[in-house]
């Protein structure tokens, strides 16, 4: 694919964010060690740019994007302050083990990866993994 032609996503994708202006999805993808691991996609990217190994992973080819079914009766939403690798009992996973978070960045919000077993959540930007302590989980809310 040129690196000038941009990802279409589905009408129902999740909009988790935000960075520069544009928005940004949940994407996944499966890595080397086998992992689904999550992290961001959005219309000004070539692909899925995952937090992976030190490094921000762009995934071309072969990822998903997290899409809400409308005749579903859950809904997500993100839930604030938590830390240190915690996530509630609701927290979507991409993977076992693996959660969806996001974080703040100066320019918006992104979405990526939270690994309780490590303590901590991971993000990707400029082309690298930045790992944090503070993050906002992905969770299911059952309605009623």
């Amino acid at each position: 694919m040129d690196s000038n032609q941009r990802k279409q996503h589905p009408k129902t994708a999740f909009q988790a964010g935000y960075e520069d202006g544009s928005p940004l999805y949940i994407a996944r993808a499966r890595m080397v060690d086998g992992i689904n691991t999550p992290g961001k996609c959005g219309p000004h990217l070539k692909g899925a740019y995952i937090p992976y190994g030190g490094k921000e992973v762009i995934i071309e080819h072969h990822y998903e994007v997290f899409v809400l079914n409308p005749s579903h009766k859950q809904e997500y939403e993100f839930q604030l302050n938590f830390k240190d690798g915690a996530v509630p009992p609701n927290a979507v996973n991409t993977d076992d083990g693996i959660y969806v978070g996001r974080f703040a960045k100066e320019e918006g919000l992104i979405p990526g990866k939270i690994a309780p077993l490590h303590k901590s959540g991971y993000v990707g930007y400029d082309g690298k993994e930045f790992i944090k302590k503070a993050y906002e989980v992905l969770v299911r809310k059952e309605l009623f």
